[in-house]
């Protein structure tokens, strides 16, 4: 099976065709209400998958082409209750109520949902804020391409039963699950500031903050490895809530879901294991791998690898190692990435170590 995909996936080629036209009717007034969070700076851009764009898509598209289409939308502000038109040609517009100065994004609507954000994509899956419009719960929808037409949620209801069950502190799981042709959905709760947003625009997070979030992913990790719940660590796993405590969600089901598809190239190499890489297979001790790579980006702001080809991965790993002594990172991250998974700690004194380290960041800050 061909794994990679055909679908546009730029930003500039999928704004461009959602700027061709949408559900949301030019020159036509609609009523729509979302929830805002607290105004932050956190968020990117959005983008819409090839699939979802595919039906906002009109038989007549054609012939706007050539030309760029005003949409002009009466919202009602959540904040203030005040309705407010606003004219848009670009998807998510961050827009401001004229009423009370509230920000928020001019949200697109479809079949199921009204997106409002963009938070990941990758080449099966695209994460998005958004109310579901069967029962106005307003979270994170996960978005997983279908590779068989023909798949239903039935192939996979075991793996979702097993993750709405779990109960572990501070892991989101998923709450509301739906599907089209093309595609499933998973809604769960989110937090309001997100680490993959957060580190592609400020780099490193604070010096005060870094070790203490590691530390709560790897208690959080290391009660879900009790559920043998293993998988790779993406910072769009991680948020933060307003009190400054992690939550992670994502983790491990992705995984789980992935691999009942049939799809192993769907997480990038350079956030995985060799073993992981070269086997396909997630383990406590390839988690504990991924979370040091993870623990990398955090510290310094960029992850360690880049390497996607097989052939060359063993190398970058390997002399990556051997220059670790003048990275000037923790000497508990070589034993995080040792090439051996016996050598490798455990989540719990993942979690004691970090925790050791933000104590000694907050003396010495």
């Amino acid at each position: 099976m061909n794994e990679t995909t055909d679908q546009e996936s730029t930003k500039d080629g999928l704004l461009k065709r959602l700027n061709l036209h949408t559900s949301l009717p030019p020159l036509k007034r609609r009523h729509t209400q979302l929830e805002m969070e607290l105004p932050d700076d956190f968020y990117l851009p959005g983008k819409e998958t090839k699939d979802n764009i595919d039906r906002l898509i009109t038989e007549n598209s054609d012939e706007f082409a050539d030309e760029q289409e005003v949409f002009e939308l009466e919202i009602i502000c959540a904040q203030c209750e005040g309705a407010s038109l606003f004219r848009t040609t670009s998807l998510f517009e961050k827009v401001q109520c004229p009423h009370c100065s509230s920000k928020f994004r001019i949200p697109i609507e479809t079949e199921k949902f009204i997106y409002d954000k963009h938070i990941y994509e990758s080449d099966f899956i695209n994460i998005f804020r958004a109310q579901n419009k069967a029962n106005d719960y307003y979270g994170d929808v996960l978005v997983y391409d279908k590779i068989n037409p023909s798949s239903t949620l039935d192939d996979i209801k075991d793996i979702l039963t097993k993750y709405s069950l779990l109960e572990v502190e501070h892991y989101l799981t998923p709450i509301h699950y739906t599907e089209d042709e093309t595609a499933y959905y998973f809604q769960r709760d989110n937090a309001p500031y997100r680490m993959n947003l957060y580190l592609d625009k400020f780099g490193a997070l604070p010096k005060d903050q870094v070790a203490l979030t590691l530390s709560q992913i790897s208690s959080i990790a290391a009660h879900l490895s009790d559920h043998k719940c293993y998988g790779a660590f993406l910072a769009s796993d991680v948020m933060l809530q307003l009190n400054g405590n992690s939550v992670l969600c994502d983790y491990g089901l992705r995984e789980d879901i992935l691999s009942r598809m049939k799809i192993s190239r769907g997480i990038p190499a350079y956030f995985l294991a060799p073993e992981a890489v070269y086997h396909k297979v997630h383990t406590r001790a390839s988690a504990v791998y991924s979370l040091g790579i993870l623990a990398i980006a955090f510290i310094t702001g960029k992850y360690p690898f880049i390497e996607t080809k097989m052939d060359d991965i063993p190398n970058e790993r390997l002399t990556f190692l051997d220059e670790f002594k003048d990275k000037k990172l923790p000497a508990f991250l070589r034993l995080m990435l040792d090439q051996d998974p016996a050598n490798r700690p455990n989540f719990t004194q993942c979690k004691e170590y970090f925790a050791r380290l933000h104590r000694q960041n907050m003396r010495l800050a």
